[in-house]
């Protein structure tokens, strides 16, 4: 199907600024009191967590702004190319959509596109309320700091930190990565790499939960161990959610025989 080309004239924004990347001196040269001390804790010390689908499911709201895009665009969307989406980052989704017409677009106008796919999400996104938390998801970050390990939310994501705030999660968790603070997404390890640095802690001792295969690819090459929501491809043991998840079930890895 022939893309729409009359239904994309508009001014072209300049390219979005992305913040500087900050990475493992970051904190090491921040003033002490944002130093974490190097954790003590036998076994499992950080369990990183994905937002979408994981500890909220707006999984529908990037379908439905995803769709309302490609219809403009008049360009195919279902729920099997959504699917692929889960855990990329947005121009990256964004070159998929586009396909074969990505070529000829240049960075400004993917950026005007992506942002206006954005600002349809945020619409539907500032409707979240604490109770649209996952089930499980305050009774397990509860357990978790009451034994001393660390959490993260990882996610490729550039609105986590809005979404933990409408959700009233925000101060459950000791840092956020998202899409804003790394330059390469899932399924590159880098987002795990980093949350793992902040919080002073060896990636082996990092446990991850996600939804998405890009996700648990990325995972897998921090050489952290994974728990998959639902079936997901390449995750090494999998729940159908939260609720099924307990610190001894994620402890488990790290038993001694």
């Amino acid at each position: 199907m022939p893309l729409n080309v009359e239904k994309v004239k508009y001014p072209l924004a300049a390219p979005a600024t992305l913040p500087d990347v900050h990475d493992f001196a970051s904190w090491l040269l921040a003033p002490a009191h944002r130093i974490p001390p190097k954790p003590t804790r036998p076994g499992l010390q950080a369990v990183l967590f994905d937002l979408d689908g994981v500890l909220v499911d707006t999984a529908a709201f990037h379908y439905h702004a995803w769709k309302h895009l490609a219809d403009e665009l008049t360009l195919p969307f279902d729920e099997n190319l959504n699917r692929s989406f889960r855990g990329v980052p947005r121009m990256a989704c964004l070159d998929l959509l586009l396909g074969e017409h990505a070529r000829y677009f240049a960075i400004e106008e993917k950026t005007v596109l992506a942002e206006r796919k954005n600002g349809y999400y945020l619409d539907q996104v500032r409707t979240l309320r604490p109770e649209d938390a996952a089930p499980g998801a305050r009774d397990l970050l509860t357990e978790l700091r009451a034994a001393g390990v660390r959490t993260a939310v990882v996610s490729a994501s550039k609105n986590a930190r809005l979404v933990l705030d409408l959700l009233r999660l925000a101060d459950a968790f000791d840092t956020v990565v998202d899409g804003g603070d790394v330059t390469r997404g899932k399924p590159d390890p880098q987002c795990f790499l980093k949350a793992a640095a902040t919080l002073r802690t060896a990636p082996q001792r990092c446990l991850v939960i996600e939804d998405g295969e890009a996700g648990i690819r990325a995972a897998r090459a921090a050489d952290m161990p994974t728990v998959g929501i639902a079936p997901v491809r390449g995750a090494q043991r999998s729940v159908g959610g939260l609720t099924d998840l307990s610190l001894p079930f994620l402890d488990a890895p790290y038993a001694t025989p």
